[in-house]
């Protein structure tokens, strides 16, 4: 899974919130809140060639099913790498710390 910054991050939340509200926003709602029309014309088809968002013929953005689940697997992601970069090392170091007792009673 790719990690959204920047620009892409934000405008992919405002269509995200909208969406889930049942209200599309289209292509002048979203120049209004990012004036810059060729860098938000190059995000939007970033955001389109990973394939989170897609495009009516009206020029409103639709979620995909990848991108209504962006932010689940995101959480998910999070959750992994705090498992794997916290609890994991806190485990081997309680393991190693009682064979070291062990050993050295013996």
């Amino acid at each position: 899974m790719v990690k959204l910054v920047g620009t892409p991050k934000r405008i992919f939340k405002k269509i995200y919130k909208r969406y889930n509200s049942n209200n599309l926003i289209n292509s002048d709602e979203l120049l209004k809140l990012f004036p810059n029309a060729i860098y938000l014309e190059q995000d939007l088809t970033y955001l389109h060639e990973l394939g989170l968002i897609e495009i009516d013929s009206e020029y409103c953005y639709h979620l995909t099913s990848s991108g209504r689940q962006y932010f689940k697997l995101e959480t998910s992601d999070s959750f992994e790498i705090v498992i794997k970069s916290i609890f994991c090392p806190i485990i081997v170091a309680f393991f190693t710390t009682l064979v070291t007792m062990w050993l050295s009673s013996l």
